[in-house]
């Protein structure tokens, strides 16, 4: 498991990791895209299911499109999004 999935699922208990993105490292070397056009279909399925979103504050996340876009389906399907920190 990706060092950020350890800390979200220590620093939120009752929450699981479940993002494709924490698998992702580990498909790119099975030559799967990275990029948000190949994930949207399966992010927006993951969504719909997800009872709330947290996105955790690491660099990068704000350029992210595929985060930005995350978060507005969140918002329009009413799921609460909580950013928090990534503190060790």
């Amino acid at each position: 498991m990706p060092r950020a999935a350890r800390w979200l699922t220590w620093s939120t208990p009752g929450k699981s990791c479940s993002h494709p993105s924490f698998m992702a490292t580990r498909w790119v070397r099975f030559s799967l895209p990275t990029d948000w056009s190949f994930w949207q279909c399966f992010d927006a399925d993951h969504l719909r299911r997800c009872d709330e979103v947290v996105v955790l504050q690491i660099d990068g996340r704000r350029e992210s499109v595929g985060v930005r876009a995350e978060i507005e389906l969140a918002r329009a399907l009413g799921r609460r999004v909580e950013f928090v920190r990534e503190e060790w």
